[in-house]
């Protein structure tokens, strides 16, 4: 066979049913629950693979937020990464590669630092920190998310958990990141591929460089990136860009929570490489 057919189907229920009767041969973006039923089938083969994609709660400290924003408190915000048990999301609806983060980049990124130290899941603190910003109840907040609702939902759970009461605005892609550079979005359960570019200068750039994603605006940090952005010294970069993340951990401007891997799904009779950057390369597939 010559001739690759490219079928869109948007939905996921009937891309299973069709991988599943061979209507179909390859499918890629299978959420965890449905790809585990698929790996029982015989003619297909499932993999979970990593890619530069990677989770995390992007927090409106500084776009037209509101002054009386708990965003705009530190302690709220180290408060939120501690509320979310982000292994256990990752492992159990993310996917069996997926790993936890505390940059904000991409693992596999040159710069990502992986030394930073780890908030780590730990509700009693959240709540410590939460009665320390004046908060000792909690708070209602609007929550975005486009992506995943199990991980969203899951998200939540634990947020109700320490009292933070989200409220869920279920949305399209387009529409919440629209939101976000508005500054209508307080909270944004986001996620980013830095277009397959290997260096973390990619996404500190987009989100912390002064662009109209840019929600923090702190001047000291894109200083830095800024910096790390201008000089090809490796060493020179590394120390701009890890200094950057640095910040951005021990003032909480983000909650990063894990790489976010693939579902692969393909006929055990094809070949497709599974490629570090979401493009898939079809011209390499063959049949075997």
């Amino acid at each position: 066979m010559k001739t690759l057919i490219y079928k869109v189907v948007p939905d996921v229920t009937t891309q299973v049913a069709e991988l599943m009767t061979g209507a179909v041969d390859w499918a890629y973006y299978i959420p965890s629950d449905l790809a585990e039923r698929l790996s029982n089938v015989p003619s297909l083969k499932v993999t979970n693979a990593e890619t530069f994609r990677v989770g995390f709660l992007s927090l409106n400290v500084a776009n037209n937020t509101p002054a009386d924003s708990p965003l705009r408190k530190e302690a709220v915000r180290k408060a939120l990464n501690y509320a979310v048990n982000r292994e256990k999301i990752a492992k159990t609806l993310v996917g069996s590669s997926a790993s936890v983060i505390n940059s904000a980049c991409a693992p596999v990124q040159f710069g990502c630092r992986q030394d930073l130290p780890a908030y780590g899941y730990d509700p009693k603190k959240a709540k410590a920190l939460l009665a320390e910003a004046g908060y000792p109840n909690g708070f209602d907040i609007d929550v975005y998310g486009y992506r995943s609702r199990p991980v969203a939902e899951a998200i939540l759970a634990d947020l109700r958990a320490v009292n933070i009461r989200g409220n869920l605005n279920w949305q399209q892609y387009p529409a919440v990141v629209q939101a976000r550079r508005e500054g209508k979005a307080s909270l944004v359960i986001d996620d980013f591929g830095s277009s397959g570019v290997a260096d973390a200068g990619y996404i500190l750039s987009f989100f912390f460089g002064g662009t109209s994603d840019d929600i923090v605006k702190d001047q000291g940090i894109t200083d830095l990136i800024t910096k790390g952005n201008e000089t090809t010294d490796q060493s020179a970069r590394l120390a701009s860009y890890g200094k950057a993340e640095e910040l951005i951990s021990a003032r909480g401007y983000w909650v990063p929570l894990f790489t976010m891997p693939i579902n692969y799904v393909e006929n055990t009779a094809l070949d497709v490489p599974i490629p570090a950057d979401e493009n898939v390369e079809f011209w390499r597939a063959r049949w075997k």
